[in-house]
């Protein structure tokens, strides 16, 4: 029996060196994060009901469920000027982008949100970041909750 793709004697030597500065990445300002799981439940009136504000305790709702926690970086990488989040005429309202480096095998999804430093996060998307077609890392795209 052949070894399939993710046998450890397999991955490649260059795999396995942006596996590792990704973790060394991380490590230089780690945050230990539990991500609560977000699942899509039928409507009354067709489709799904999803909750898109607001932090919820996986213990209230049988909706969602938190993960172990796990170990990323977390980084702003810009910022976006907003007029429509200002209750000030004419006034606009700085917003902070934010993103996360995770390893390759971190169980992180579109919805999955998360409390840190007294904020709520939600993520946007989780981009898979891959060399010679092994995963290497994890973008994650995040937003700060109103």
């Amino acid at each position: 029996m052949t070894p399939g793709p993710t046998s450890k004697h397999q991955i490649p030597k260059l795999v396995k060196v942006r596996r590792k500065m990704t973790k060394t990445a991380i490590q230089q300002d780690p945050i230990e994060l539990e991500l609560v799981r977000t699942y899509m439940k039928e409507g009354r009136a067709g489709g799904f009901d999803v909750k898109v504000e607001g932090y919820y305790h996986p213990e209230q709702d049988e909706n969602l469920e938190a993960l172990p926690s796990q170990t990323f970086r977390m980084y702003s990488y810009g910022q976006l000027w907003r007029a429509d989040e200002t209750e000030e005429e004419g006034g606009q309202v700085r917003r902070l982008l934010w993103s996360l480096l995770g390893e390759y095998d971190a169980d992180v999804q579109r919805g999955d949100r998360f409390h840190y430093d007294d904020r709520f996060f939600v993520v946007l998307f989780a981009r898979p970041q891959s060399t010679l077609g092994y995963p290497v890392s994890k973008q994650i795209e995040i937003e700060q909750l109103k």
